[in-house]
């Protein structure tokens, strides 16, 4: 066992320049201000990939808060199917370069070939990824240029062989390199690769260059990368640095999570965590199998969550006690209840509906914060961090799944340029909110969720003063800020539109209207519409044709495929018939790409989505895992960027993973009804989220 493997001679004479022996102290290699070598300890974190301006900067705002030296994302990815998002290229460099000066910290990206070298001008290391250790003209280019150079280890190469492509870029005139084993292929598929510790302190005797770690590769679970990274910085392998994904990652497993704060699960008294996971695991596996044949011939939809979201707030800050409808047993409905009752708000369910009692306004910044919990709710978080903000509720947000990836960098900024301190912490994941908003001028770019215009159009009334929304750009999903202005209305606030967004009064006092109905939901509607054209007819009952909810548009979208819906008195009644493709821009109603690339894969001919970047963010990549689906279903599908492009004739049918995502797993069930072969949706409980009652309602045809 005292045996050492390598004859040190045999080293330096291989490796003259990597070897140990040629610097015995260990090399310390500069990028930028960070210093990475014996004695320090480097974090490097970042997303996968890079797939838009939002989704860059707000990750990158967590990466510097959390700590992180470096910034990593990847902008041309090598992927191992021709039809994955393989990157934006030049475009995400630039947006790399921007962050890296907006944040004052190092980036580094993956370069896969010698000719793209003056286009990584605004990169500080040029990293090459496990699939080109090997591509020894990439590695002799590097040579000769001084920039670091970060080595992944190849999937399955040998101590020597990483060593021998390190020596690569030493003999080309290139010191600059810092090794990372980011885990290699074995048997086991438990795991996405093997995280292979020991290269540490192996190839820290072998050679002088740093050895970096990179848990999040190897693990592709969220929850198991904390571990692997407490393991890879433990007391031994104190001098060897950590690399963390954090962000959306397109390859994640079952829509997993490679990020700064992994979700922690709990396991009860007398139960290991590994019988915890198992239990879990097993629960989360529910399965639900849709045979061909016809939908069901009715359906009335549950109310608006939406319409719900708004209301809920807006009756919890309004004078007088409100009424509301019953409200479907959503999570999202659930987690916004939770929030208001934590801020003060009587919230009572009777058999006639909710009634709420509003909060007790003091006007003064309370001194104990309270811990609202958002569940996997966008909408909570991002509707209650400026309306408890402009209460003066000092407050820490919690929630859990995929919404500490989702951005909100954007909205803390507008509200920290206005009396707020706002801190995004990690593991736990946490948002705490301090002081009380000032009135004045709020600025949000156009790029951004329309949520956080709504969260200020709800809490802006509110103040002593006047306050402005300007939106630089034309705003996604608009439709979605103009039914919370109407809401508002509802509730007794005039506002003024204006050319980029909108003029709030101050010192307001919202009045409940006593009573408030909400409509039928139009993003639920869309599946039924659907499963209409496919294997209906079906009629779609309680729904408001004159709404302000924007997917109300789906009916005009099938018009354009060849569909048959048409109003009749028992509601929207949809009609088989051919259907052919279309393009269409979701950018204003995001939602409805799931159940419009359903009937796309059915249609004749090509169709294409777009506009719908930011789906990526949603309680998965839902642009990503609504292309997976369709070819696991035997769909032709290309991923662009921003949209889908859809190859028609209909599909097989087969196993379908919804990747944890409501809207995916009811797009599957829908699809189903015309498959040629059953479809069996795997994770099916994650319906629960917006639409508990969805299976039962499709098992009625």
């Amino acid at each position: 066992m005292n045996r050492y493997p390598y004859d040190e001679k045999a080293l330096e004479k291989e490796y003259p320049l990597a070897a140990r022996c040629a610097r015995p102290e260990g090399s310390i290699i500069a990028v930028g201000d960070v210093k990475i070598g014996p004695g320090t300890l480097t974090l490097i974190a970042g997303p996968c990939a890079v797939e838009s301006r939002e989704q860059l900067f707000t990750t990158a705002a967590a990466v510097k808060a959390a700590g992180a030296a470096i910034l990593r994302g990847g902008t041309y990815k090598p992927r191992t199917s021709p039809y994955a998002f393989a990157g934006l290229g030049e475009e995400g460099l630039r947006l790399l370069a921007e962050a890296g000066r907006e944040f004052h910290i190092p980036v580094v990206s993956e370069i896969t070939s010698a000719e793209l070298l003056p286009l990584f001008d605004g990169i500080d290391m040029l990293q090459v990824g496990a699939r080109n250790m090997q591509n020894y003209a990439l590695l002799q280019a590097l040579g000769r240029q001084k920039k670091p150079v970060l080595l992944k280890r190849g999937l399955a190469a040998t101590y020597e062989e990483w060593m021998a492509s390190a020596e690569y870029i030493l003999r080309e005139g290139n010191p600059n390199v810092v090794l990372c084993e980011r885990g290699i292929r074995s048997y086991q598929s438990g795991t996405r690769g093997t995280l292979d510790l020991a290269a540490v302190p192996v190839m820290q005797s072998l050679t002088h260059l740093p050895v970096l770690v990179d848990p999040s590769h190897a693990a592709g679970v969220s929850e198991w990368v904390s571990a692997l990274r407490r393991a890879a910085c433990g007391p031994y392998f104190a001098p060897c640095r950590c690399w963390v994904q954090a962000g959306r990652s397109p390859t994640r497993r079952n829509g997993g999570f490679c990020g700064l704060r992994p979700q922690r699960r709990r396991s009860r008294p007398g139960r290991s965590p590994l019988q915890g996971a198992a239990e879990e695991g097993a629960k989360r596996k529910m399965e639900k199998t849709i045979k061909p044949g016809r939908a069901p011939r009715a359906v009335t939809v549950p109310l608006s969550k939406s319409e719900g979201h708004r209301a809920l707030i807006l009756a919890a800050l309004a004078e007088g006690e409100t009424l509301l409808p019953p409200l479907p047993p959503s999570g999202d409905l659930r987690a916004t209840m939770v929030c208001l009752r934590k801020m003060g708000a009587g919230l009572t369910e009777t058999a006639e509906g909710l009634r709420i009692r509003p909060i007790c306004r003091t006007g003064e910044s309370t001194a104990a914060p309270i811990r609202p919990d958002c569940g996997e709710s966008g909408s909570t978080l991002r509707f209650l961090l400026p309306v408890a903000a402009a209460m003066g509720i000092n407050a820490v947000f919690t929630g859990k799944g995929r919404l500490p990836q989702r951005p909100v960098g954007e909205l803390l900024a507008a509200m920290e340029q206005n009396g707020v301190t706002a801190e995004v912490r990690q593991e736990p994941w946490e948002i705490a909110v301090t002081g009380t908003l000032t009135p004045g001028v709020f600025r949000l770019p156009g790029k951004v969720s329309s949520q956080y215009v709504s969260g200020l159009l709800l809490a802006l009334p509110l103040l002593a003063g006047e306050s402005e929304i300007v939106v630089c750009g034309g705003l996604e999903s608009a439709g979605y800020a103009e039914m919370t202005a109407e809401m508002v209305r509802r509730f007794g606030v005039n506002w003024e539109k204006t050319a980029t967004g909108w003029h709030l009064p101050g010192g307001e006092q919202y009045k409940s209207p006593g009573r408030v109905a909400l409509g039928g939901d139009w993003s639920h509607a869309a599946f039924w519409l659907v499963a209409g054209c496919l294997a209906g007819p079906v009629t779609v009952a309680g729904l408001d044709l004159q709404t302000h909810q924007p997917d109300r548009t789906m009916v005009e979208l099938l018009r354009q495929m060849g569909g048959k819906p048409e109003q009749t008195p028992a509601g929207i009644t949809v009609w088989p018939g051919r259907l052919h493709g279309i393009t269409a821009d979701v950018s204003g109603c995001p939602d409805l790409l799931p159940p419009l690339a359903v009937a796309m894969a059915f249609a004749e001919g090509e169709s294409r989505l777009t506009g719908a970047a930011r789906l990526r963010l949603k309680e998965s990549d839902r642009l990503s895992g609504m292309a997976g689906l369709l070819r696991a279903m035997g769909g032709t599908v290309t991923e662009c960027p921003d949209g889908l492009l859809i190859a028609g004739g209909g599909l097989r049918g087969g196993m379908a993973d919804p990747c944890g995502d409501h809207r995916l797993a009811m797009a599957a069930a829908v699809a189903g009804l015309a498959c040629r072969e059953p479809v069996t949706v795997t994770d099916a409980e994650c319906v629960e989220k917006s639409y508990p009652e969805w299976w039962a309602e499709l098992e009625k045809r």
